[in-house]
Formats: structure tokens, C-alpha cells, sequence
């Protein structure tokens, strides 16, 4: 008998096991469900390739400053790079420059980047339309061109053939299309929507300062021959030249691009894809408890189908392709749960998550799904099968097929291995999302320094070349906040060039009055142009001095606040109102010439960058008063507090917006309730699913225990007659079956604490002021699930109390 008449076979006595098949069923979609699901999220991730030509060969280059930090890179520098380096077949730099595009349609701002030496030759892809920039053409002096994204052809432009040659106004400046690149090109959100030459903007960037980095980051392809560390080698190299020419105070870093764009998350997702394998582990032995059980009632045809002499091993076979078929069906069911399990961590995932539009149940994640049920099938079904095939026919014949169950006490002993199994796995996978839980709580237990409540920012990007004089620029963001403030139910209104824990700012190394005008003295600071209601309106609280006012305006004496951890490390112990701070410098690095200012306020430190960390020291300057690197104008961000939902406000400010200048569009509008959630979106995610997969994992383990436990009482209802009728009370029964229970469940604690202080080193990195062998985790999940272990066993105990002898000696 063929493949076919094992599968045919093996259908039909599914078939006739409704409850059983759907049981197993359930239990194996579930598990390989959310296998699938979750290797949709790694494949998308971590194993596709990056959408650029050999991405292996493609770095990231920045500089490290004297303070250990990694910062942008100096145009200056970047051609000293470009022109020293060894290493590389092409290298490149861009920096972000977001652009208000006008025309025939509302205005817009797109994400841009400006893009100097190589660039796309580092990426290596053909556009689909036209050409990209050429090297000499990003250079001082270039020409005003651009290359757009596949999406933004798309969306605004229609896909439309003729868009190559097409004028776009940008920033009120005309650019000339002659290209347009492939999709998804990139992995950081949002995308780029539109490349331009860098050198087209030379005028108002820092071309000759090398000290001046206006965020220009390298990216270089690496030669054939040359691995990371001997790139890392020859920039070092040139770092020690380009320093003993010029004095430059840094050295080069070389990152490979793979590490920038998957970031923290690996190792986040290796641990969920750990967890789910201990999910889909449990399955298992619950599904090898179950064939177990059923082959009890399949002795007596495994006996027939022996003494007509079915060898051992084509019994196996049958037995294992009946595993399989079953684990296929599983797998079927499960990869629809995938599917909806997929649709729901994309929507669940920040949308700044990289590669997170490259998540799909793909022609990969099916085959996986496939080797993962045949793996499954063969797993659960062997050691089933081996017990059910090692059957003595005279004996199971001869007492017609009542026996004392599969494989006698061996069969009785792996069921309870599996069980035991189950309990540990569940146990590990629960302490471990308490320990995220915990650390969750307390990320969300940290004071980010301002308050959420009814804020909401937007940005407004005034077009430089419009907005020619520094009275032009202030003044008009001055005549914004006038306005919304006098909207009603507005309580404050303010501008700053940064937002919180939503978008970069700006570093300096800044110096007190009291340090010599030393590099060891210098300490990087985080600077902020703000207005005077900025304070009031985030919530941030002024600890001494003042607020900026109306005579902080330029002429005046420069003035700064500063935040209390720049106060307590640059004046310990005394009061900084009136002294003086610098962190603006004209001249050179060897003799630099501080721009000095008054400190007139200390505020309370704020979380800028991430809530686990606290930010460098801070100091903020009035917009009116603002830094010299603000020379360009940058856009700045208008924050609005209000009595109600402070959506409710974004078409009033907007009209407001079009009274001062109809062609400017608000763009990134947010509440801080929203920057709030986003900042802790991935760490919510993260603990939420391995919450799910042990409550999934606590269930299959409680009903794997059920299930023993209840197999055991039926086997032994003839024994338990007797006793009954030798005297035996409910209470001495209900501790006979209870204490094998007590003791699979102290075996599977056990076990599972020892394996879940080893694992949970692991954790360590993902964890925030929890230590991973936290002991009150540890003793509260093993006690809970003590509990719920023993509650599942008490059922099947407490029915084996209600036996009636006669019955039960009748039972055989």
C-alpha cells in the first residue's frame, strides 16, 4: 500500500473524530499561527535584504566627537573623506532638508534630502525614469534639479510619463525633475520623498566650517576586498591625517548599514521569536499527550494490523503521516491566524518602524509555515508513534484490546514528561513577560519633564529665500503665536526648534564662566530656540529666575535658560541666575571666540531624545535671540494648549496660518499624548504579545495538566473502586490523585525556574530598572501558576471523589 492509501487512511480516522481533530487542530493553528506571524516580522526585518544593490557592502559613516558621542559630519570634513579614503567604490552624504512644495494644488511638505558626491552611485539603483544626480552636480554652485520617489510620482503626480523636464517649486524655488527612483527605497520613516544637490544650497550652509556639522551623514560602499574592520582601519586613518592638518577634533565612525536600520529591534524580535517557539513547543506536548490517550483506544487494530503482519516500522509510517496531516491541517488553520495576526502588529507597530511596510504572509512566510507543520507533525507524532507500534498482539488480542494503555508505564511516564515540560516552558515564558510588564510600568512611570494634557505641535517651514531678513522670520512666527493664542479655548501658545521625544534637535559643547577656555571643559549640550511661553505651555517647570520676555530681543544682552542638570554640574552648589554660559563660538577650533550669554532661568530637565535616558545638559535661547547656526532659519514648531481636545483646534490654527501666508502647509501635527504613546509603542508591543503568547502558553499547560490527570483517573477507576470499597474515603482519594499532580507541578516549577534564570539574562538589555532575576517576579509567576496547576487538577480529582464502586469493579 502506497503514500496515498496512508493519507486516505489517515483523513477518514480524523474524520471520525470530530472532537479530537478539532481540539488538535486548534491547539497546532495557534501555535504555528503565531510562529508565522511573528517570522512574517523578523523576515521583513531582519532577513530581506535592504533595497539597494549589495547592501552588505554599504556603511554608515558619522563622526565621533571629544565627548564620546556620535554627531554629523562637517561638509569640510565629507571632502577631505571623499578625497582620502581608500576603502570604498563610491561614497556619498545627504542630510534631511524637508521642503513645502506649492502649485497647482495645496501646499505640501516632503520629506527631502540633500545629497552630495556619489550618492546614488552608493546605492546602486536604476530609476525608473530618467537619471539620477551626478556627482559634479551636487557640488557648490548646482544646478537647482531633483529626483522623485516612486510614491510621490505616484500620489501627486499621477504616474504621469511626462514628468521628467517638469518645473516644481520647492521652498518658492523652481526645480527641473529628471528622475524618478524605484519604490520603497529606504528604511527609515517617513521616506524620502525628493532628492536634491546639496550644492544648491551652498549659501546657506556651513561649506567652509569644519566645526560646523549642519547633520550630514555618510553613507559608502565598501570595495569587494575590504571587510568592516578594515574599512573602520582606513578611516581611522584618515582621521589621524585630516586632524594633523587641520586640527580637528573627532575621529570617523563606520557603522554597517544593516545595524542603523535595524536598530534596537533585533533583539526584541529574537526574543518573540523565542517565546513563540515555547508556545508552539507546548502545543506539541499537549498534541503527543493527545495521541497518546487516543492510541489506547487503538490497540486492539495495531494489534490486527501486526498479527497480519504489519512490520513495526510501516506501523511508524502510518502513524507519522497521520501526525503530519494532521499538523498540515494546523498549519492551514494557522496560517490564517497569521495572516490576521499580521494585519494587526502592522497597525500595532509605530510607523516608524523600519521595513514595516515589508511585512506580509509572502511565498517566504508560507514555506516556513509548511516546514514548520511537517517539523511540528514529525515532532509530536514520533515518540506517539514508536509507543503505539511497540504493541504484544497475542496479549492485546487475547484480553480484547483492554489493556493497562499505551506502552504500559513507560507510556504513563513521557505523558507525564511532556506534561512537566509544558509546566517549565509556560513558567519561562511567563516570568519573562513579567519582567517586561515591569519594566513597562516603570518606563511609564518616568517624568519626561513636561506634561502631555491637551498639547498639540505642529511645524510651519518659512521658504528662506522669502523670508530673506532675520525681522522677516521671527516676526512672523511672532504674529502666529498672537493669533492662536486668541483663539478660544486656547490657554497657551508658544514656538520651539524642537519637539520632544519626536524629533532631533541641536548640540553643542558649552562651557560656564568659571571653567578655563579648555576641550576637557567643554561638556555637549542640547540647545533649543524657544519663546517665553514655551515653558508654560509644555508644563515645564521654572525652578529659578524667569522666563524670556519682550526685551529679549536682538540688540539686547544675550540671555539663556538653562535646565537644573547643567545648573548642578556647571555651578554645584550656587545659584546661576546672572553668570555666564557660552556654546556658540566664532573663530577657529585652536582659539575659539565665545559668544557669551546671561543665564536668567533654570527650568526642570527634559527627557529629549527617549524616556529610558536622561538627555545631555540643556539650556534653551529666545527665537528672538537665536543661536548663530540659526543663520538659515530652520523651521520651528508651534505647540498650543487648550481647554479641550486639542485636535479640535488644527482647522483654526491652519486658517490662521493661511491669513499670514496661503502657500505655508502644517505639517507634522501631533498631540503629545501621541508623541507620548509612540515613544513607548515598541516596548507596549513587545510585553502585550508575550502577555498573549503566556496566557496562550498558562492554557495549553493547564490543559495539558487536565489532561494527565484525568487520563490517570480513568486508568485507574478499577483501583480506585477497590480502595472505596476497602474503606477508602473521598478525602484519601482525592489526596492520591492530587499528589501526582503536586508533584508533576513542583517538577515543572522547578525546572522551569532554573531554566528561566539562565534565559532571562537575555532580557537584560530590553529590560529598564528590573533586574531579570527579579525575585519577586520569579516567586509571584511560579506561585500563580502553582495555583492555576492545581486548580486545573483539582476537576478530574474531584470527580474521581464521585466514583461509585460497584461501578467502578465493574469497570473490568
Amino acid at each position: 500500500m502506497g503514500l496515498g492509501h496512508d493519507l486516505r487512511y489517515a483523513v477518514r480516522s480524523f474524520a471520525k473524530r470530530p472532537g479530537f481533530t478539532a481540539v488538535a487542530v486548534l491547539t497546532l493553528a495557534l501555535g504555528i499561527g503565531a510562529n508565522s506571524a511573528i517570522f512574517s516580522v523578523v523576515n521583513g526585518m531582519l532577513l530581506l535584504p535592504l533595497p539597494y544593490a549589495d547592501p552588505d557592502r554599504l556603511v554608515w559613516l558619522q563622526a565621533r566627537a571629544q565627548s564620546g558621542f556620535n554627531i554629523s559630519i562637517s561638509i569640510p570634513n565629507y571632502h577631505s573623506w571623499e578625497e582620502q579614503a581608500r576603502a570604498f567604490d563610491n561614497i556619498g552624504a545627504a542630510r534631511i532638508a524637508d521642503l513645502t512644495m506649492t502649485g497647482a494644488e495645496a501646499p505640501e511638505r516632503v520629506r527631502g534630502l540633500q545629497v552630495i558626491g556619489d550618492y546614488f552611485g552608493v546605492l546602486g539603483r536604476t530609476p525608473v525614469l530618467g537619471r539620477t544626480l551626478t556627482a559634479d552636480e551636487t557640488r557648490r554652485g548646482a544646478d537647482r534639479l531633483a529626483v522623485l520617489s516612486y510614491e510621490l510620482w505616484q500620489r501627486r503626480f499621477a504616474g504621469a510619463e511626462d514628468i521628467l523636464g517638469r518645473s516644481l517649486i520647492l521652498d518658492g524655488q523652481p526645480f527641473t525633475v529628471i528622475g524618478v527612483m524605484p519604490p520603497n527605497l529606504g528604511f527609515s520613516r517617513p521616506l524620502t520623498n525628493i532628492w536634491v544637490p546639496m550644492g544648491a544650497y551652498a549659501d546657506t550652509l556651513p561649506w567652509d566650517n569644519r566645526g560646523r556639522s549642519p547633520g550630514i551623514i555618510g553613507l559608502a560602499r565598501m570595495r569587494e576586498d575590504v571587510t568592516i574592520a578594515m574599512a573602520r582601519d582606513d578611516m581611522a586613518r584618515v582621521g589621524r591625517e585630516v586632524t594633523a592638518a587641520t586640527g580637528w577634533d573627532g575621529e570617523p565612525t563606520v557603522t554597517p548599514l544593516r545595524d542603523i536600520a535595524v536598530g534596537d529591534i533585533e533583539p526584541a524580535l529574537l526574543l518573540l521569536f523565542g517565546a513563540v517557539g515555547f508556545v508552539l513547543l507546548i502545543a506539541c506536548a499537549n498534541i503527543a499527550n493527545l495521541l497518546l490517550a487516543r492510541a489506547d483506544e487503538r490497540q486492539r487494530e495495531i494489534a490486527v494490523r501486526t498479527a497480519l503482519g504489519a512490520s513495526r516500522s510501516r506501523l511508524i509510517r502510518q502513524l507519522l503521516i497521520e501526525s503530519v496531516v494532521l499538523a498540515l491541517i494546523g498549519g492551514s488553520v494557522g496560517a490564517l491566524f497569521a495572516y490576521w495576526g499580521i494585519g494587526a502588529l502592522s497597525t500595532t507597530l509605530p510607523a516608524t518602524t523600519p521595513f514595516v511596510d515589508r511585512i506580509a504572509l509572502d511565498t517566504r512566510v508560507l514555506l516556513f509555515t509548511l516546514g514548520v507543520s511537517v517539523v511540528t507533525g514529525l515532532l509530536f507524532g514520533l515518540i506517539p508513534a514508536i509507543q503505539v507500534s511497540n504493541v504484544d498482539p497475542h496479549a492485546t488480542l487475547k484480553e480484547g484490546g483492554r489493556t493497562g494503555g499505551t506502552g504500559g508505564r513507560s507510556g504513563s511516564q513521557f505523558k507525564a514528561v511532556l506534561v512537566v515540560a509544558e509546566i517549565a516552558l509556560a513558567l519561562v515564558l511567563l516570568i519573562g513577560a513579567g519582567l517586561m510588564i515591569r519594566s513597562f510600568a516603570r518606563v511609564g512611570a518616568i517624568d519626561p519633564g513636561f506634561r502631555t494634557e491637551r498639547v498639540i505641535s505642529t511645524r510651519v517651514a518659512l521658504p528662506p529665500d522669502e523670508y530673506t531678513d532675520f525681522q522677516q522670520w521671527y516676526g512672523f512666527y511672532d504674529r502666529l503665536i498672537e493669533r492662536v493664542q486668541a483663539l478660544p479655548g486656547v490657554i497657551a501658545a508658544s514656538v520651539n526648534s524642537a519637539v520632544p521625544l519626536a524629533s532631533g534637535s541641536s548640540e553643542s559643547g558649552a562651557i560656564p564662566d568659571s571653567r578655563p577656555m579648555e576641550r576637557d571643559a567643554f561638556a555637549s549640550a542640547l540647545f533649543q530656540a524657544a519663546s517665553g511661553a514655551y515653558f508654560e505651555t509644555l508644563g515645564i517647570p521654572l525652578l529659578r529666575g524667569r522666563v524670556f520676555d519682550d526685551q529679549d530681543i536682538e540688540g539686547r544682552t544675550q540671555v539663556a535658560i538653562i535646565d537644573e542638570t547643567m545648573a548642578d554640574e556647571f555651578w554645584p552648589g550656587e545659584d546661576p541666575i546672572g553668570r555666564r554660559v557660552a556654546f556658540e563660538f566664532l573663530g577657529d577650533q585652536d582659539s575659539p571666540d565665545p559668544i557669551w550669554r546671561e543665564v536668567v532661568g533654570v527650568v526642570g530637565h527634559v527627557r529629549h531624545y527617549e524616556l529610558k535616558s536622561q538627555s545631555r545638559v540643556q539650556l534653551y535661547v529666545p527665537f528672538t535671540q537665536p543661536p548663530i547656526w540659526f543663520d538659515r532659519r530652520p523651521p520651528l514648531a508651534l505647540f498650543v494648549r487648550t481647554q479641550q481636545p486639542p485636535t479640535t483646534i488644527v482647522s483654526a490654527v491652519r486658517a490662521e496660518l493661511a491669513q499670514l501666508d496661503p502657500n505655508l502647509p502644517l505639517y507634522e501635527t501631533q498631540t503629545m499624548d501621541e508623541v507620548m504613546s509612540r515613544e513607548m509603542a515598541t516596548d507596549r508591543m513587545f510585553s502585550g504579545l508575550l502577555v498573549i503568547f503566556s496566557a496562550v502558553a498558562l492554557i495549553l499547560a493547564a490543559v495539558g495538566l487536565y489532561g494527565i490527570i484525568a487520563y490517570t483517573v480513568a486508568r485507574r477507576t478499577h483501583e480506585i473502586g477497590i480502595r472505596m470499597a476497602l474503606g477508602a474515603g473521598r478525602s484519601d482519594v482525592l489526596q492520591l490523585v492530587m499528589r501526582r499532580a503536586v508533584a508533576l507541578t513542583a517538577i515543572g516549577i522547578a525546572v522551569g525556574l532554573a531554566a528561566a534564570f539562565a534565559v532571562t539574562r537575555m532580557l537584560g538589555s530590553l529590560l529598564f530598572e528590573v533586574d531579570p532575576h527579579d525575585p519577586l517576579t520569579f516567586g509571584g509567576i511560579a506561585t500563580l501558576l502553582a495555583l492555576i496547576a492545581l486548580v486545573a487538577s483539582y476537576v478530574p480529582a474531584f470527580r474521581a471523589t464521585r466514583v461509585d464502586p460497584v461501578v467502578a469493579l465493574r469497570y473490568e
